[in-house]
């Protein structure tokens, strides 16, 4: 229970709790900075405020009062991203392309009104349904649209084929 304390009022305190290994600073306006070396930032805990962590003295990863802040990429080398239904995986400085659900629909849009939504794919674009086919875009090819799972209608080079038989 015996505490290593620094600084003129005991400012800095590095001990263990019974539970613990804790090093902290004994006044509010405190902050702890953890550096590799003497100009370089590691890690700045603020204290009643943020975390940053830096690479390289560039700051990477901070919390916000409305969750984290990234800078640069976020790499994930396995999981998930969960996001709970009513709220949006947004993309675009004016977040643009808004991904989510609303707890019964799921939703892709184009938030901009000044532009296109588009689905592109080096091989070609299947709607699906439950496993049964609603339509195939094939590149260089034809565009099929499809009732129950049976082709009804297809492009071809020479204009369109409809088909009525079937279910």
């Amino acid at each position: 229970n015996g505490k290593a304390t620094f600084g003129t009022s005991s400012d800095l305190q590095i001990f263990h709790d019974g539970s613990f290994n804790k090093i902290q600073g004994s006044s509010a306006g405190n902050h702890l900075i953890l550096r590799p070396n003497d100009s370089d930032e590691g890690i700045f805990i603020k204290n009643n405020d943020a975390v940053e962590i830096f690479f390289d003295g560039s700051k990477k990863f901070e919390t916000t009062s409305g969750g984290v802040q990234v800078t640069d990429n976020l790499n994930m080398s396995g999981g998930h991203i969960f996001v709970a239904d009513n709220f949006k995986l947004n993309l675009g400085t004016g977040d643009d392309l808004q991904l989510f659900h609303d707890g019964s629909e799921s939703y892709v849009k184009n938030a901009n009104a000044g532009s296109n939504l588009i689905l592109e794919s080096a091989h070609g674009v299947d709607i699906k349904h439950g496993g049964e086919n609603m339509a195939k875009f094939k590149p260089d090819a034809a565009v099929e649209l499809y009732h129950n799972n049976s082709k009804k209608f297809e492009t071809t080079s020479t204009g369109v084929t409809v088909s009525s038989s079937g279910d």
